[in-house]
């Protein structure tokens, strides 16, 4: 199995105005510093809840089908492509009728339909592959003020980032705010 983002997310959840009114920084001399800590608490706030915050895609490859395929990194907005490699090799789609994306799971999934079977697939690595979109269409307020909240920590604590002395991964608080919104697939 491997998942593999395809593509970065062309915005920031909070914007560089948001991060300055966080930090009450008026002048643009630390913009660049801002846009950097935006960029590295984002990251670590969609690795915490493993999820998708802004829209961007992701491939998930698979040694075989199985009945239900959880599709990390949600929430999916769509699916672009499900393909596999047949025992020839060469790459099929995979029949529409064939499986149903269940959007009210959480994590949410690919199920095989009940009269259908999966296709035959070639012994080969990986050969089943998912391709989709994911990403919140409007982020939950509360993740959005945990990114502050880690933007405006790190802008006053700098230290921390630059001696390696940082006592925890993330404020109490931040995680509180984010803890309802975390999925475990």
């Amino acid at each position: 199995m491997g998942l593999k983002r395809t593509v970065e997310p062309s915005d920031m959840p909070v914007t560089l105005v948001e991060a300055k009114a966080q930090c009450r920084v008026q002048f643009a001399d630390e913009d660049q510093l801002i846009e950097d800590l935006i960029a590295a608490a984002t990251s670590m706030v969609e690795h915490y809840i493993g999820r998708s915050l802004t829209t961007q895609t992701w491939r998930l490859t698979l040694d075989k089908f199985t009945d239900r395929i959880v599709l990390p990194r949600g929430p999916v907005q769509s699916i672009s492509a499900f393909t596999y490699l047949d025992a020839a090799g060469v790459s099929q789609t995979v029949p529409g009728t064939t499986y149903a994306f269940d959007g009210d799971a959480d994590p949410q999934m690919v199920v095989r339909q009940p009269s259908a079977s999966w296709p035959s697939v070639g012994n080969l690595i990986n050969p089943v592959s998912i391709t989709y979109v994911a990403g919140y269409s409007a982020l939950e307020r509360d993740i959005k003020q945990a990114i502050l909240m880690l933007v405006a920590n790190w802008f006053e604590n700098r230290e921390t980032l630059l001696t390696g002395t940082i006592v925890a991964q993330m404020p109490f608080g931040t995680m509180a705010l984010l803890e309802n919104h975390r999925s475990f697939a």
